[in-house]
């Protein structure tokens, strides 16, 4: 008999405020004389509702009754993963406090807070929410062993935006690192690490070189032929690969341009939190140095909102990249509109008043940086966004530069 496909949209106002579905599976459902009738598939529309797509075979029920049976099982038996996705689905690549400080000032109180936007993609300036500003759908969730969304990373990463919070606001407000306590400093130093490296540019980098290195071992494996028909063959056995696999049809292929492979996104996950933990100390034990912007033109952020640069132009191959352990290496995270935070081995702790050249340099730092997106509180950013051809990107920010203090 030919499945009736019935397809309806719940609002999940229905059932409960703010909820979202992950899996679906309706063993309690409607069932007829055959058996089991709830076979269906869930799309998100919008924020706030479901369209559910119904296969039902040789229903017993109409498909207002096959309907309020559905509403029934969500409530009863999907109401906590509902939720549960709700709270994890959008998530900051970039924190959503840390951008509210970059937010336009407006006298209207009623008015949604908003930072402008200059997208490179777009090529135009526009404004928008910190809400919708620089997320992903479950960026930093990942598929646990047993199968279920895991939110541990997405969760951390508040719990080290939230330590971290009130010790910006401190320093926004006037205070100096100097004055920070011990766990202040870690605390701060673990955000700083995290932001260099939960930002797509990060994780998409190392994706992509993990997937250049598995390519190199794979041709490197396929142009050996004796070798690689006894390692396929040998994992056949094991049953670790399908037995129908023409060994020979695949090596060909493996030693083509016809594919392109990328590391999988948990490996950047865990590269993520792991390469943290290192940089955070060294952030800890470097210097700190705060650039106080009083000047009409407010400092920029971007959705890669900490750069590296190297204060020497290094001959190769140490001018192939900058880490926090090159040579009179300094970092630049902009806190807000009026203050920036430089780190590095050759400048003294403390902090300095900023002049229009130094305002200019460290937002064309920080939109040299950006992957995409640079924000400010002001709509005029196109006066700080043209790398001059004359850029000499390896001059010192700070004014108070001693190389002594350089390992």
């Amino acid at each position: 008999m030919t499945p009736d496909n019935i397809s309806f949209e719940l609002s999940l106002g229905e059932m409960a405020s703010g909820a979202r579905v992950n899996r679906v599976r309706a063993p309690n459902g409607p069932r007829n004389s055959g058996g089991r009738a709830a076979q269906f598939t869930v799309m998100f529309l919008e924020d706030t509702r479901l369209a559910i797509g119904l296969t039902v075979e040789s229903p017993s029920f109409s498909p207002e009754e096959i309907s309020a049976s559905l509403i029934g099982v969500f409530e009863v038996h999907f109401l906590q993963d509902l939720q549960e996705m709700a709270e994890h689905k959008s998530q900051h690549y970039v924190p959503r406090s840390y951008l509210a400080r970059f937010c336009a000032e407006t006298a209207d109180p009623q008015q949604e807070p908003y930072v402008w936007v200059f997208s490179r993609e777009k090529g135009r300036v526009f404004r928008r929410s910190p809400k919708k500003t620089a997320t992903r759908s479950y960026y930093y969730s990942f598929t646990s062993d047993e199968g279920q969304l895991d939110h541990e990373i997405e969760e951390h990463l508040g719990v080290v935006e939230s330590k971290a919070a009130s010790i910006i606001d401190r320093l926004v407000a006037g205070g100096s690192p100097e004055v920070l306590t011990p766990d202040d400093r870690a605390n701060l130093s673990y955000f700083i690490a995290y932001m260099g490296h939960r930002v797509p540019s990060f994780r998409s980098h190392w994706e992509e070189q993990l997937g250049k290195i598995g390519e190199m071992m794979g041709k490197t494996a396929a142009s050996n032929k004796d070798y690689f028909h006894r390692f396929i063959t040998e994992h056949m056995e094991k049953g670790d690969i399908e037995s129908d696999i023409d060994v020979e049809e695949l090596r060909e292929f493996i030693l083509s341009d016809k594919y392109e492979l990328r590391g999988h996104p948990f490996q950047s996950l865990r590269l993520m939190v792991e390469l943290t933990k290192t940089v955070a100390e060294i952030v800890f034990s470097f210097q700190w140095r705060l650039l106080r912007n009083a000047t009409s033109f407010p400092l920029f952020t971007s959705d890669a909102p900490l750069s590296l640069v190297t204060t020497e132009k290094l001959l190769p191959p140490f001018n192939l990249g900058v880490g926090w352990r090159s040579p009179f290496m300094e970092a630049l995270l902009p806190l807000s509109p009026t203050t920036a935070l430089m780190i590095s081995q050759h400048h003294p702790e403390g902090q300095e008043s900023a002049t229009p050249r130094q305002v200019l340099e460290a937002n064309l730092r920080t939109q040299a940086y950006a992957q995409n997106e640079v924000y400010s509180s002001s709509p005029n950013i196109g006066a700080h966004l043209q790398l001059p051809r004359d850029w000499q990107w390896w001059v010192p920010l700070s004014s108070e530069v001693d190389p002594e203090l350089e390992d």
